[in-house]
């Protein structure tokens, strides 16, 4: 199905995906046009069966409008769909690396990500007054300010039940994510250690860049 431009997606700014996806656009040089999670717009598009960011409106096969989620058959599927600035290696065993590590930087480094912005407290301090700002506008400090004590609460309390507590589990706790991030020759979220974990891999920008954004 071809896709006209621009494309519409739903994120919001925080969202490590909506970020890998518009890395994605913008490096691919697609049209697209992106529009705030539980806003009036998005309000007027089709709900996903599982809401997550970000949200794409894409024909399926009959030409209807579907929401559609999930960034890396996304991915896949733009690069069918447009022609040029590819991020995929056309190596083989490049693009199997490409993918593992893309894989990699999905499921793990936003462990990373849900650690610095809510184990130590100005930090959590910082992203629950943030936050919500982004997906409600025009309110009082005094209306905002029971969504942020929830968000806060709400988000804290999951850093256990992703393994982000002071007890390391499997090497995911807090130990295990600061040392991993600190620790030479693993693969960490920032740019100026990116060039020397994919100094192997091709020149060009890969899908990895995007994940690690």
């Amino acid at each position: 199905m071809e896709l006209s431009t621009p494309l519409l997606m739903m994120g919001a700014p925080g969202s490590p995906y909506t970020r890998k996806m518009r890395a994605v656009l913008r490096y691919r040089r697609i049209p697209f046009t992106i529009i705030q999670q539980n806003s009036k717009e998005a309000g007027q598009q089709p709900a996903a069966k599982v809401p997550l960011l970000p949200t794409f409106y894409l024909p399926n096969e009959s030409g209807e409008i579907v929401p559609t989620t999930d960034s890396t058959p996304l991915i896949r599927r733009f690069e069918k769909a447009f022609n040029g600035r590819s991020i995929i290696p056309r190596d083989p065993a490049a693009a199997f690396l490409d993918e593992l590590l893309e894989d990699y930087a999905d499921e793990w480094l936003t462990k990373c990500m849900f650690h610095y912005r809510w184990y130590r407290e100005a930090d959590a301090t910082k992203a629950r007054q943030i936050l919500p700002h982004w997906s409600m506008e025009n309110v009082t400090d005094e209306q905002i300010a029971p969504i942020q004590k929830m968000i806060g609460d709400r988000l804290i309390g999951r850093l256990g039940v992703v393994g982000l507590n002071d007890v390391p589990r499997c090497s995911v706790g807090v130990g295990g994510v600061e040392h991993r991030v600190a620790r030479p020759g693993v693969v960490v979220p920032t740019r100026k250690r990116r060039d020397v974990h994919r100094a192997e891999l091709p020149s060009l920008p890969l899908v990895l860049d995007a994940a690690l954004e």
